[in-house]
């Protein structure tokens, strides 16, 4: 036995039992020990985590800023595109010649309300049909694709004049000019034409030339007059 204390606060603790103590406190202070590092990384993790947490916060008002952006420069592209094609559209319709707007392989896509005055065919008839029905002959069409409708090497450009067939059977004279439409790697992807009627004036052209031939016959009886 061991002796432990002093006076009468002493008292005797066997040999056996000091050890069973001994062993005791020391699983305590082991233990403590053990909470005091879990305590400290529980603190260390919370406060790592309240960071992240803080980062997380200020990353997704970033985002949600630039979302918001990104919605609002979208909404002003859509807009600025849908007044684009209004104008477009507007012009299209308003022009008082006829414009046809046809594929690679020459079938009619669009044409525009003159389109059907000059021609007399609504855009439902015509869409998706070749445009060779407007030409007076077969052989013209093909003459003015190897010209001009082509997708291989370059074509001609500039007016000219040609004659057409409208949906009730006549001929007429127009005046003409046609464009290849290529994207932006160089491809063709059609070609729009505009049209005029130009009747009228031939038939004024007419008129002035037998006007012209007139006062040259006049001309020449009064000078054979006064010889």
């Amino acid at each position: 036995t061991t002796m432990h204390g002093y006076g009468l606060f002493s008292r005797i603790i066997p040999d056996k039992d000091l050890l069973v103590y001994q062993a005791f406190m020391a699983t305590t202070s082991v233990m403590i020990l053990a909470l005091a590092a879990v305590v400290g990384q529980q603190r260390r993790a919370s406060a790592d985590l309240q960071t992240a947490h803080n980062e997380l916060e200020v990353r997704v008002e970033q985002r949600t800023e630039a979302l918001r952006r990104e919605v609002v420069e979208r909404a002003q592209a859509e807009a600025a595109l849908a007044r684009s094609r209004a104008e477009l559209a507007a012009m299209f319709d308003s022009i008082s010649d006829a414009i046809v707007y046809a594929d690679a392989g020459r079938r009619i896509a669009m044409v525009n309300p003159s389109f059907t005055g000059i021609f007399g065919y609504s855009a439902e008839e015509v869409k998706g049909r070749t445009t060779e029905f407007l030409y007076p002959n077969r052989g013209a069409f093909e003459e003015m694709g190897r010209r001009r409708y082509h997708v291989q090497g370059a074509v001609e450009s500039g007016a000219y004049e040609m004659e057409y067939r409208r949906k009730d059977g006549s001929i007429f004279p127009a005046e003409s000019t046609g464009t290849p439409v290529r994207d932006s790697r160089g491809e063709t992807l059609g070609f729009i034409s505009l049209h005029r009627d130009v009747t009228e004036r031939k038939r004024r052209q007419e008129e002035l030339r037998g006007l012209n031939r007139t006062l040259a016959a006049l001309t020449h009886s009064s000078q054979a007059m006064i010889r």
